[in-house]
């Protein structure tokens, strides 16, 4: 049984998909919805404790929800948090809070009453973006505004280092973005850099977002290489040995770039073994444990989202601008 958490911005609502499944082929899928309160940003993580929601009115309020993935159960408000604020997994008992507009942080926290583990200030306007641990249990955090990888001790008290990923940076703002990373074994982490060329009044993605790989000792990018896809905010490890990057292409209809994913083998020189292209925008992804994709996809020419996993198309829903779902967690 896999878990499908889809969450539908425009009524706010949380819909909690049920897959059932005969070996690695999808059987069936059913969906309950969960009224959430009033907010338009929302992010979720799934752990031990169930399913936690961010909620945010992005001006100045945020709050952090659970959901029982065993009885339905939502607990609204266990913690206010701040207003642009991401979660981002860790342990299956924890997961990281990344807090952005000024007051930039990391936060741990754990339990069902969400409580606040540890916590390091960033340097303000930063822009955190993922968080991930390394080899040793160091903290590693990809921020928006800056080209190095922040690199933090176990218990979020101190600075180790950063490791500086310039080389990959477009020519417009010289900066790289860097969203998702990850555990590349070999003692090495993997970032993806969305390479966004940022002007004073609009923003597009390069056709060409950029992979590094990070040395855990050397604190030094080792290796990198330009993509195939455009927009790369998400990078996940179907199989020991391989990495998968998801290009969400541009929402902006006036500069329509669409998805992508590449099948790398960070051991085999940052080699392409595989690449996929669609046919609409990315709105959000997530790999389930078997390499399985899940996508929640865009088409403003059709007007509608429409959640697929592997090659099968689950479930669609239109709207005023076809734009519905917003996130994605498995």
């Amino acid at each position: 049984m896999s878990a499908f958490k889809i969450l539908q911005a425009q009524v706010f609502l949380l819909l909690v998909f049920g897959l059932s499944s005969c070996g690695n082929r999808p059987a069936a899928f059913d969906f309950t919805g969960v009224q959430l309160e009033r907010a338009p940003g929302v992010n979720a993580e799934t752990g031990a404790e169930g399913l936690w929601i961010a909620t945010s009115d992005y001006r100045s309020n945020g709050w952090l929800t659970r959901l029982d993935l065993a009885t339905g159960q939502l607990e609204r408000r266990i913690r206010a948090v701040g207003a642009d604020i991401y979660l981002a997994p860790d342990s299956a008992q924890s997961f990281f809070l990344l807090t952005r507009g000024g007051v930039d942080s990391i936060e741990s926290f754990s339990g069902r009453e969400a409580r606040l583990e540890a916590s390091f200030p960033l340097a303000k306007l930063s822009n955190p973006q993922f968080a991930a641990r390394d080899s040793r249990g160091r903290v590693w955090v990809t921020t928006m505004q800056s080209n190095i990888v922040e690199v933090l001790s176990s218990d979020l008290r101190t600075r180790v280092g950063g490791v500086d990923i310039s080389p990959l940076a477009d020519d417009h703002d010289r900066l790289a973005e860097p969203y998702g990373i990850i555990r590349a074994g070999l003692g090495r982490m993997a970032v993806v850099a969305a390479r966004l060329e940022r002007t004073p009044t609009h923003w597009r993605p390069n056709p060409r977002a950029g992979i590094a790989l990070l040395g855990e000792e050397s604190l030094r990018m080792e290796d990198s290489r330009l993509l195939s896809v455009a927009n790369a905010l998400h990078i996940f490890s179907p199989m020991p040995g391989f990495l998968a990057v998801l290009g969400m292409g541009s929402q902006d209809a006036t500069y329509a770039l669409s998805g992508g994913l590449e099948i790398i083998g960070p051991q085999q020189g940052l080699r392409a073994v595989e690449t996929r292209a669609f046919t609409s925008r990315v709105v959000a992804g997530a790999m389930a444990s078997d390499g399985t994709l899940a996508t929640i996809e865009w088409s403003p020419e059709e007007g509608r989202s429409c959640l697929r996993y592997g090659y099968r198309e689950l479930f669609c829903e239109g709207g005023a601008n076809g734009f519905i779902f917003s996130n994605l967690a498995i």
